[in-house]
């Protein structure tokens, strides 16, 4: 049972379907239009995926998963000046940006993941390559998972990217 949290046009959760045809796959996003998106890539690549519209886990209220993944928006307001013209230019703001200096989409995350990753169970998400420290501290701070590993995996230029969080058993308090 995999989620994939703002999926966008959809590509990690067709490209995990089609690596692994057995995966129970759900992907949320709250833009009626990326979905649109996402169904039409998914029809193209002939990958089942169960498409929800809402916000983070609203769609999926009460269920669990064995992997949760997300690249959601990250990106503060005032980063505009390092980005690339194109990505300001051609994506849509409501995929990159984010409140509270590009956080805001963690922190509620990580407020709410408690309630809908299985024992065991992980949770890899993407982020800005300026903010694995605070990531990791809030993610201390904010998760409700007594046990929980928390770690962050640099790219291959060797800058903090992914987010790792494995929920080794039923730690819930």
């Amino acid at each position: 049972r995999v989620l994939d949290i703002g999926t966008g046009t959809g590509i990690i959760a067709v490209t995990l379907k089609q690596l692994f045809p057995n995966l129970q796959v759900t992907a949320t996003d709250i833009s009626p239009d990326a979905l649109n998106i996402a169904r039409e890539n998914a029809a193209d690549k002939k990958a089942v995926i169960d498409f929800q519209l809402g916000d983070l886990f609203e769609p999926v209220l009460g269920q669990e998963f064995d992997l949760i993944i997300s690249n959601p928006p990250y990106i503060g307001s005032d980063e505009t000046n390092v980005m690339s013209k194109s990505t300001v230019l051609y994506e849509p703001d409501l995929a990159l940006f984010a409140g509270e200096n590009g956080y805001q989409i963690y922190w509620r995350l990580f407020d709410q993941i408690h309630d809908y990753l299985a024992k065991p169970g992980y949770f890899i998400g993407e982020f800005g390559y300026q903010q694995g420290q605070s990531l990791l501290a809030g993610a201390k701070d904010r998760l409700r998972m007594t046990d929980a590993e928390v770690n962050i995996i640099q790219d291959y230029a060797g800058n903090d990217r992914i987010i790792v969080i494995q929920n080794p058993y039923n730690t819930t308090i």
